[in-house]
């Protein structure tokens, strides 16, 4: 699975639409995706550039100082705990958000409300 494909799937797991496109370049063209930002801003994500290392993607977005840090440096991790049965069952160990277990079957890899990565 090249860099492109798996960065298509998160977005896809977020559910943030996205568009595939190609960059072209004197010698190829690089496979490229295209999505809106949650302010709406546009952004963009290029594979295979001369001067981006293998396994990573060159992100052109409009970022706050916040988001870029949380672009290089990480969000971090969060825990959902499970509560039982009744109401709202897991709980978010970061921002505190409750959430149904019908919400993506249970099944959570990052955190709908603040988008930490689910500690296993």
């Amino acid at each position: 699975m090249t860099e492109t494909e798996r960065f298509r799937a998160m977005l896809d797991e977020r559910g943030v639409e996205w568009e595939a496109c190609r960059v072209p370049t004197l010698r190829s063209e690089l496979a490229a995706t295209f999505w809106y930002d949650r302010d709406g801003s546009p952004c963009s994500a290029v594979e295979g550039a001369d001067d981006v290392p293998d396994g990573k993607l060159s992100v052109n977005a409009n970022l706050t100082p916040e988001q870029a840090i949380e672009a290089t440096l990480g969000r971090g991790e969060c825990e959902l705990t499970d509560n039982g049965p009744w109401g709202y069952p897991y709980v978010c160990s970061s921002c505190g958000a409750s959430f149904d277990a019908d919400v993506n079957g249970g099944d959570f890899n990052y955190c709908p409300s603040c988008g930490r990565a689910v500690r296993a």
